[in-house]
């Protein structure tokens, strides 16, 4: 019975093709993703907040 159960579990992560990998590639783009809006974001409220307009101007224009 558990053999069974095994063998069925197996197949199914076989028949995946890689979904797994997927789902770690995709993870970790949107973690790199969000560190670097997190990031330009800080740079940008600490920039706000210390009166430094030309700092902000400068983090925007080099960011497009």
């Amino acid at each position: 019975m558990a053999h069974a159960v095994l063998k069925r579990a197996w197949n199914w992560v076989c028949g995946e093709h890689g979904g797994m990998m997927d789902e770690y590639v995709t993870m970790a783009g949107f973690w790199i993703f969000s560190t670097v809006v997190v990031l330009v974001a800080a740079g940008l409220i600490w920039g706000a907040l210390s009166g430094d307009l030309k700092a902000m101007v400068s983090d925007l224009t080099n960011l497009f």
